[in-house]
């Protein structure tokens, strides 16, 4: 194979080979990790579009029509019928409001700490977030990554828009605390 010795590895107890040996290595993984760095890619790790014309999604939730933008005396019905909403940590799925404050329903003071999502089924590769209509102040998602950041406010077009949002599942991102209004979101 080209580029790749075909003599055995030799093993020395010369503390003098293991000196040459040790500095190939470090030049080695120093070469690896130039080459690394080099790679130049397209596109981003994280994306956001807003519409303000769509066809109205027709929510549903048991037998009452949801219409959207969502007002506040839908938000009860909203809720009554959702529960705290779990987060994956390593192989398990648990509800801490410390780290994650929500409902399905965002609602005031709602939050999500800095996270990486957990793989929901085999092969996930990203995470989409549909926001919408209804109206809200805060709730901006936040993500941070190889030295850029990105920064998504939901609410700017969150009264009669749509938004979409995708990042790919190692993305560490965050959703800030909501200030006012509900934020309705599909995931």
């Amino acid at each position: 194979m080209a580029g790749i010795s075909q003599f055995p590895i030799e093993i020395s107890e010369d503390e003098s080979d293991l000196e040459t040996e040790d500095a190939a290595l470090v030049e080695l993984r120093e070469d690896l990790l130039d080459c690394l760095d080099g790679i130049q890619s397209t596109g981003t790790v994280a994306f956001s579009e807003s519409r303000m014309s769509f066809v109205n999604p027709g929510l549903v939730i048991g037998d009452t029509l949801i219409p959207l933008p969502l007002v506040s005396r839908d938000t009860e019905i909203l809720k009554s019928m959702c529960r705290l909403a779990p987060f994956g940590k390593g192989d398990e799925t648990v509800v801490d409001t410390s780290v994650r404050k929500t409902w399905e329903l965002d609602y005031k003071g709602s939050f999500f700490k800095p996270h990486k999502d957990s793989e929901k089924a085999p092969g996930m590769i990203g995470t989409l977030v549909i926001c919408l209509p209804s109206k809200h102040e805060g709730g901006s998602v936040h993500l941070p990554h190889a030295g850029k950041k990105y920064d998504f406010d939901t609410d700017k077009t969150s009264e009669f828009g749509l938004t979409a949002l995708s990042w790919f599942s190692d993305v560490t991102h965050e959703i800030k605390p909501l200030v006012s209004g509900y934020r309705l979101v599909l995931t």
